[in-house]
């Protein structure tokens, strides 16, 4: 291996072959030219390039593939500050496995930097501080790209990045002009500058993080179960196919309604969602965070948050705060967390986990209805140590009578033939609280208290 210091040629064919074994510096204010060719090939697992001047070509200014069958090289191109390659195909064309690409200044091509690999988990990593001027920026035909943008692609006629599959990462703390798209696999995009162009994240599970960035196009999540962090810019996102989640945890406190029934505000502000069903609260601030008709999950984490299912089979987790869970209808699960909660389970077969602190486990007209045992609405840890409280004063305890009656708690005994009656049974499990609201002396609706608890009358709020 050894290193060969270029001079200045212009002409047909390739300029400087590298073989198997060497690298190559083309000096500041050299210029090395093929007029019909690549400039500067080479096939060893080892080579280093650095180009300080200008490398022009009709074909691929530098191209790069690997010896026999090896796709296993360990290879780098530099373009320095002043460096230039110009080209009527590809900037830098690199198929082999493992390579960097460094670009510290200009590309001048059809497509800037392209690269591929064979090998199963072939991995290319580019960063980019300069300038890619191309109709394709950056294209990966590698089962993974690390793509590091600190300058501009532009690729505003076609595409600023495009990859086909694999599980890819593309952080831009500069600007790309043009298309983004990434292919199949479990991609991510942090985004913390600028995108001019619309976004295409593909298949897969992948996740777009653009807080301080800004993207100026339409964003498409694809297929799969996909994961969007907003920033405080107008968003217009569509998740696609899959169970997919907005993530607003690293914001101040939102308020946002996946069925558009409230004003949003925040992060969520001016900002456009379809096909989402799940939602992640702020850790620290306060929310508001509403479903749709669909099946969703809704975390507020930390702050007061207040949370709504809607319809569908619901899963609301209030985590830490003092929090409002309100599942709509639908058979919904709903956790309190820390702090003291309101729990309402809606119309429905709900699960409600109070979590800790005193908790409240409010019922209105038609929440908890007779049924099958293991169909009964369900509170999951109920205690009397941290003052939970069963709130079923929005029930009328007796039907045939006028305005709204309170029910009267009988302990263990059995049902007088009066309306409003409300008394328990102690099951193998837990104990089932049991609600006379016509008098006839059959229970009307069932609550069940899963553990050891026996309930007394200073459970109740009645």
């Amino acid at each position: 291996m050894g290193y060969r210091f270029a001079s200045d040629s212009n002409g047909s064919g390739v300029q400087y072959d590298l073989g198997n074994s060497d690298s190559l510096v083309v000096p500041t204010n050299v210029t090395v030219i093929s007029q019909d060719n690549a400039a500067i090939t080479g096939t060893g697992q080892y080579i280093s390039i650095a180009v300080l001047g200008f490398v022009g070509a009709l074909d691929n200014a530098i191209s790069l593939s690997t010896s026999g069958t090896s796709t296993t090289t360990a290879r780098s191109i530099t373009i320095g500050t002043n460096g230039t390659l110009s080209s009527g195909n590809i900037g830098i064309y690199d198929y082999g496995d493992g390579d960097r690409i460094f670009n510290r200044g200009q590309i001048y091509a059809h497509t800037g930097i392209e690269v591929g690999s064979s090998a199963v988990a072939g991995s290319f990593t580019v960063y980019n501080y300069g300038t890619i001027m191309a109709d394709q920026g950056v294209n990966s035909l590698s089962p993974a790209l690390k793509l590091y943008n600190y300058g501009t692609i532009n690729g505003a006629s076609l595409y600023a990045v495009i990859t086909s599959f694999g599980n890819d990462l593309v952080y831009n703390k500069g600007q790309l002009d043009g298309l983004v798209q990434l292919g199949g696999g479990n991609d991510s995009l942090l985004n913390r500058g600028l995108i001019n162009g619309n976004v295409g994240m593909g298949d897969g599970t992948d996740t777009l993080d653009n807080r301080a960035g800004t993207i100026d196009g339409l964003i498409g999540m694809g297929d799969g179960n996909d994961t969007f962090i907003p920033g405080a810019s107008s968003e217009t996102v569509d998740g696609g196919i899959g169970e997919d989640t907005i993530d607003f945890s690293r914001s101040s406190g939102v308020h946002f309604a996946l069925d558009a029934s409230i004003d949003a505000t925040g992060w969520a502000r001016d900002d456009t969602y379809t096909n989402f069903e799940d939602l992640l609260g702020s850790t620290t601030g306060n929310d508001i965070l509403v479903g749709d008709s669909f099946d969703n999950l809704i975390a507020g984490f930390g702050g007061n948050d207040i949370l709504s299912g809607q319809g569908g089979n619901d899963t609301l987790q209030g985590g830490r705060g003092n929090d409002t869970l309100d599942g709509g209808t639908g058979d919904d699960k709903l956790s309190g967390g820390d702090g003291n909660d309101i729990l309402t389970g809606g119309a429905g077969y709900d699960i409600l986990t109070g979590g800790l602190g005193a908790d409240k486990f409010l019922f209105g007209e038609g929440d908890i209805q007779e049924s099958a045992q293991t169909a009964f609405e369900k509170i999951t840890d109920f205690s009397h140590v941290q003052k939970d409280r069963i709130d079923l004063s929005a029930i009328d305890a007796n039907i045939g009578a006028d305005g709204d009656q309170a029910f009267v708690f009988i302990g263990s005994a059995q049902f007088h033939n009066v309306a409003g009656e409300l008394r328990f049974d102690i099951l193998q499990n837990g104990a089932l609280i049991e609600g006379d609201t016509n008098g006839d002396g059959k229970f009307d609706f069932g609550l069940y208290l899963a553990g050891f608890t026996v309930p007394v009358a200073g459970d109740f709020v009645l």
